[in-house]
């Protein structure tokens, strides 16, 4: 049987298309639809969009998992070194750590 929190993630996950919209219209500069637009964002975002929202915070990783695995969402955190808060609003510096495969 599968754990709360991982039923509440997968939830997240695949409602993630259609919540991803609500996000767009709520903090347009933090969801962007213009590619270019794109910036990395706060690394607290998830427990915000959660308190905000009113969402669970497993649903909203499993909601934001989705976004962050774009290609355009990767390639701006390797561009930009600077993450962005909801509000669009510069937030810490990004440092994508490289990792050593053995």
């Amino acid at each position: 049987m599968a754990s709360e929190y991982r039923i509440e993630y997968n939830r997240g996950t695949k409602d993630s298309p259609q919540q991803l919209a609500v996000l767009r219209e709520k903090w347009p500069l933090a969801f962007p639809v213009n590619e270019q637009d794109v910036r990395p964002l706060t690394n607290s975002v998830a427990r915000e969009v959660a308190a905000a929202m009113g969402w669970s915070h497993a649903y909203t990783l499993g909601m934001l998992g989705r976004w962050k695995l774009t290609a355009v969402y990767c390639q701006a955190v390797l561009r930009d070194g600077q993450r962005v808060a909801l509000d669009g609003s510069p937030a810490e510096q990004s440092s994508p750590k490289r990792r050593r495969w053995r």
